[in-house]
């Protein structure tokens, strides 16, 4: 029994693709591991999401479909263990492709834009989110998306402002996106809008490779907050007792605190050696970074003759 047209289509674009596939795949059959492909390799065999369009002869959604699933698989196999920034390149590639053979599918754009960002494609992310913003213009999700990249990734916290008010003035915007739009001239104001965009993000994500750093960020930013706040308590105890503040237990009672917050990081709070309060992990970190420096210094030092 011969198969309609339009599958026959689409069983031809999948069997292209599915040979293609085994031809690169059997270039790298005796790799050590599968991980081990080159960014290189897999981009050269990367096509156009017009040039899809155009073969798939109108059964682009399917073939969206597709290309997703390898797209999703590919990053939670890639984005911890591959360096390789030419990686960032093929999944934002891959996510455009999907965009332009599906641009009405919200899915790509959303986990597409936080997939880019969790890799360190900030630039990248807010391209994706531009283009489900140009595609979805009254999802109020994408252009305060792109606001909290300018700030989270490049620090640029006037155009954050600007794509905030945008959001906030789309219909069934939440009434938050306002205020946080006014208040976003003051640094503390950006990390709590940061904090509770990261808290609402993590409850639309389903997927656990993306939690996982949506909550890393989440709580160093948290961390940052409570560590602000611990930094104005201890000036106004010091101030009051004209000595240093030793340990951060002696804010407890007439310092202003019932008992000390928990660490978001998971550690203890304590005092580093430049006065503030910090959590151990933070500590820990920051000697290790030390350690680094002190090893790269000596290793760069060239041998005397």
């Amino acid at each position: 029994m011969s198969l309609p047209k339009p599958m026959l289509v689409l069983a031809g674009v999948a069997t292209a693709l599915a040979a293609g596939t085994v031809a690169h795949r059997g270039h790298v059959i005796n790799d050590a591991a599968r991980h081990e492909t080159t960014a290189e390799t897999e981009l050269l065999v990367m096509p156009s999401g017009e040039a899809l369009k155009v073969g798939s002869l109108g059964m682009g959604l399917h073939l969206a479909d597709l290309l997703w699933v390898r797209t999703v698989l590919t990053f939670g196999d890639r984005w911890k263990a591959d360096p390789d920034p030419a990686w960032q390149v093929w999944l934002g590639r891959m996510i455009e492709a999907v965009t332009v053979l599906d641009p009405h599918w919200r899915t790509p754009y959303f986990y597409g834009g936080v997939m880019l960002r969790v890799t360190g494609d900030h630039e990248g992310s807010i391209r994706i989110f531009e283009r489900g913003h140009e595609a979805l213009p009254d999802d109020y999700f994408f252009p305060f998306a792109i606001g909290m990249n300018h700030y989270l990734g490049l620090g640029d916290a006037e155009a954050a402002y600007e794509w905030l008010n945008k959001a906030a003035e789309l219909p069934g915007a939440p009434r938050w996106y306002r205020l946080a739009a006014s208040g976003f001239v003051v640094e503390s104001n950006q990390r709590r809008t940061a904090i509770r965009f990261l808290r609402e993000e993590l409850e639309q994500t389903t997927d656990p490779d993306l939690a996982e750093p949506l909550e890393a960020k989440l709580e160093r930013l948290m961390h940052d907050e409570i560590s602000d706040h611990f930094e104005e308590l201890k000036q106004t105890w010091e101030d009051e007792r004209g000595e240093e503040l030793e340990r951060p237990e002696q804010l407890i009672g007439s310092g202003g605190l019932a008992e000390l917050p928990v660490d978001p990081l998971g550690g203890e709070w304590v005092r580093d050696v430049s006065g503030a309060i910090v959590s151990t992990q933070v500590q820990a970190e920051a000697a290790d970074r030390a350690l680094r420096r002190e090893r790269h210094m000596l290793t760069s030092v060239p041998a005397s003759r």
